[in-house]
């Protein structure tokens, strides 16, 4: 793998992380939660709306990026296409469901989170038997769903398949408020499409033409279209925006290697899993402090200790809580 996606990845994580950290902030999301926090932060809350822009649409396309050299060494004949959906249930919905129920439900109990009570459990597990109440993890049954989609078109090679299935899956992209939110279905529609552009990323080759920007013009482009995307009033084409900003990502992201991000990217799994439940401390016990103070708490403790525990856990006979 090129230390180009090695290093988006790492990029990635770092923006879930940093989201997380401050989305007590967006008014919306905290009084869905049940948090009556008093302290504001206008500019955490614009930065969190710009990283929404970007940080999901992100990792699918990394995924759908990585899913094309399976799909070209099953075509190739280099590997057994059977047992893929097996492979990728293990590593997804298996560390879905133990990080869920043994992790993020307990978490949120202990810290007495709304909903989250032990007399809430029967009806709180039978939503989220139909991955509804599912926190941060929603992205693992919508990435696993999106990826058996995909691959039952891997055998399809035209050009202009890529063309009609690209267009679909904007189209389901802005109608994707309108399906039900059972069984992920809604996020399948929003996120399917930047996990196809990632595909056809890889498939094309099209890095190398992306490559003859100028990086100081992608940089700006880059910038802009986050502020635009961030402000602009028509969210039904926010994923235009989203698109061009995976596009000037993966032109502006270094590749020169990095053990830092080498390290962030390894374990940036685990970190995804473990480290948005561990906000919640913050959150209920202290959220009126200050945000600067909020924001050094959840991302750089919070997320040490989520990266502590993958760390742990791989060294163990237990990694397959995190997919290995």
């Amino acid at each position: 793998m090129s230390e180009k996606i090695v290093n988006l990845r790492a990029l990635a994580i770092m923006l879930v992380v940093l989201g997380h950290s401050i989305i007590i902030y967006d008014p919306q999301w905290a009084a869905d939660a049940g948090m009556a926090v008093s302290v504001s932060s206008p500019i955490l809350y614009w930065i969190k709306q710009g990283i929404n822009l970007i940080q999901m649409p992100l990792f699918f396309s990394i995924s759908g990026y990585c899913f094309y050299f399976t799909v070209d060494k099953i075509n190739k004949r280099r590997s057994d296409e059977s047992g893929f959906v097996q492979k990728k249930f293990k590593r997804i919905i298996v560390p879905f469901v133990i990080v869920l129920l043994a992790y993020n439900n307990l978490v949120k109990m202990a810290v007495g989170l709304k909903g989250y009570s032990i007399h809430d459990l029967p009806d709180l597990i039978w939503h989220q038997a139909f991955m509804l109440d599912i926190g941060h993890l929603w992205y693992l049954p919508t990435l696993f769903i999106i990826f058996v989609f995909s691959y039952g078109f891997r055998k399809i090679q035209q050009r202009q398949f890529d063309l009609i299935l690209l267009l679909g899956l904007l189209l389901l992209n802005i109608i994707a408020y309108k399906l039900p939110s059972v069984f992920c279905m809604s996020n399948v529609g929003t996120y399917w499409v930047y996990f196809y552009v990632g595909f056809l990323l890889n498939k094309s080759r099209a890095l190398q033409y992306l490559e003859n920007i100028p990086e100081s013009i992608s940089l700006m482009a880059l910038m802009i279209v986050i502020v635009l995307g961030t402000i602009n009033p028509y969210k039904h084409v926010s994923v235009l925006f989203s698109i061009a900003s995976i596009l000037l990502f993966y032109r502006s992201i270094s590749q020169k290697e990095s053990r830092l991000l080498q390290y962030i990217s390894k374990n940036s799994y685990g970190i995804y899993l473990f480290h948005s439940p561990l906000i919640y401390i913050a959150y209920t016990r202290f959220p009126d402090i200050q945000p600067v103070a909020m924001l050094l708490w959840n991302f750089f403790l919070c997320g040490a200790v989520a990266y502590s525990i993958t760390s742990f856990i791989r060294r163990t006979n237990l990694k397959f809580i995190i997919g290995e």
